[in-house]
């Protein structure tokens, strides 16, 4: 699979390809449903640029013993109007200088000191955003383990994980990958009531392109 090309005969030009990866918090027992786990916010320094998402995936992992079934799923949903940005429990990523960047001859991403972010031990809130009126994307993360002597399945014993899994990968014959214009972002949220005990660990990767033009003059 071969990169996206970087200058296009109708005069669009990629800036560059970017990929990051984080780590959550503890999060604590118990979120609710359509909770903010995640984001990216794309508020560019050229403000013509788009943010082209390639790939997004997100695990789960157990760090405090979960002892009630419950159903894990994780969904992601466009913001079209992110007037201001998450500000409590939310710890972002600064893509300054190479960071994230898949060749150092790439420019700097035009998020700045705002990339990516992921939640600490609660959800993140505190921001002003329009939600699409349905995710584009969902994925379920079953961590059940027969773990006693007759079988009995429960929920979570620490270190049970899920492993990574495409939330989106941009790779459907005629698919057309999101596409993000200035104050526009996308939210990976707790699709169902979470677990009642224990703690959840989030990992999330996000793989983009930073696009002049896409669409041509």
């Amino acid at each position: 699979m071969r990169p996206l090309p970087y200058k296009f005969s109708n005069g669009a030009v990629v800036l560059g390809h970017y990929k990051i990866a984080q780590v959550s918090g503890a999060i604590a027992a118990t979120p609710t449903a359509l909770d903010h786990w995640a984001r990216v916010r794309w508020v560019p320094s050229n403000s013509s640029a788009k943010f082209v998402l390639c790939r997004l995936q997100a695990g789960l992992s157990v760090s405090g013993a979960i002892t009630t079934l419950i159903q894990f799923s994780l969904d992601a949903i466009i913001v079209r109007s992110y007037t201001v940005d998450h500000t409590t429990a939310v710890t972002n990523i600064s893509m300054a200088g190479n960071t994230g960047k898949m060749n150092v001859d790439m420019a700097s991403s035009l998020m700045g000191a705002v990339g990516p972010g992921i939640c600490t031990t609660d959800p993140m809130t505190g921001q002003t955003l329009t939600l699409d009126a349905a995710p584009f994307a969902i994925q379920d993360y079953p961590m059940i383990q027969a773990v006693t002597a007759t079988g009995t399945a429960i929920a979570g014993p620490v270190g049970t994980m899920s492993g990574l899994k495409d939330l989106y990968r941009w790779d459907t014959l005629g698919d057309h990958p999101p596409t993000l214009s200035t104050a526009e972002g996308i939210v990976v949220r707790c699709r169902l009531t979470g677990h009642a005990t224990g703690t959840l660990t989030l990992r999330t990767v996000w793989e983009w392109a930073e696009v002049i033009n896409p669409f041509g003059a």
